[in-house]
């Protein structure tokens, strides 16, 4: 896929999904509703919102922070390498939970395209291990080269957190209900409009790689039931640790490829 047609994916995906109707992106003062018990306390969305807060950004002159009640998720961006690499390249999309902890650097970064990540080394570690054992390549697709792939970033969760994910201490229960509350109705929903958006481009999804990359129960969970769902020509996943995080990669796993049976030529419109 080319830079260019990746940048008109990528635009049209963000424009698709900031027009949508608050049921299937809620917004901070009307989130689904849920009530019950925690650890034998009350739990409802309103508890939640200390995890969402509102931002201040700095002026330019460096003055005082003024207040910016964020209000649009953020969807999906290309690493800004692609901008000096316009050939027709692989694909890799990196799914996290969501972009990252309460920064000036990540507000700027919101109404952009495109954003400067330090993933690749680490996505490329993930490959290496992830290949290490009985990797069966006539099975999958090539694993990308170094530096030979077109990166997207998406993510499950669509709003930045007060703190990096893993320091909000959820337990799953809690995870589940914030993703209930605030977040899409379906956390492939960006995904899954990607694809779809590349497949329409006459770019076949299946030469993509889909890299679901973070501690986050979410992340396993969607991970799994994406690859169970995907169609049998569709993308390869694997799943790996934080790829913004600062260990070495220890964990990185291949799923394994839909089975192609006799059931499946029907919808392929195949003749047996």
């Amino acid at each position: 896929m080319t830079s260019e047609a990746l940048e008109s994916v990528v635009q049209e995906l963000n424009e698709q999904i900031l027009s949508m109707q608050p049921a299937e992106l809620p917004i901070f003062d009307r989130p689904r509703q849920f009530s019950g018990l925690i650890a034998t306390k009350s739990c409802q969305p309103n508890g939640f919102l200390t995890h969402l807060p509102v931002r201040h950004v700095i002026s330019e002159a460096g003055e005082t922070t003024k207040r910016f009640p964020q209000r649009l998720p953020v969807v999906a961006q290309i690493d800004e390498w692609s901008k000096a690499h316009q050939s027709d390249l692989p694909l890799v999309i990196a799914i996290g939970i969501n972009y990252g902890e309460l920064s000036e650097r990540n507000i700027v970064a919101l109404s952009r395209d495109y954003a400067k990540t330090e993933i690749r080394p680490r996505l490329e570690q993930a490959f290496t291990l992830g290949i290490s054992e009985g990797f069966m390549a006539d099975q999958h697709n090539p694993i990308p080269a170094q530096d030979k792939y077109h990166l997207v970033l998406a993510y499950l969760f669509p709003w930045i957190t007060a703190k990096p994910w893993p320091e909000l201490r959820l337990n799953p229960l809690e995870e589940s209900l914030l993703l209930q509350g605030f977040g899409y109705r379906d956390p492939l929903l960006a995904l899954n409009k990607l694809l779809d958006l590349i497949e329409h481009l006459n770019n076949r999804p299946s030469n993509a790689w889909v890299v679901f990359h973070g501690s986050s129960p979410a992340i396993s969970q969607n991970a799994t039931r994406f690859a169970i769902q995907r169609k049998p020509d569709g993308p390869d996943v694997l799943i790996c640790d934080d790829l913004n995080a600062a260990p070495p990669i220890n964990n990185s796993v291949i799923l394994e490829r839909p089975y192609l049976g006799r059931a499946d030529t029907v919808s392929m419109n195949v003749d047996e």
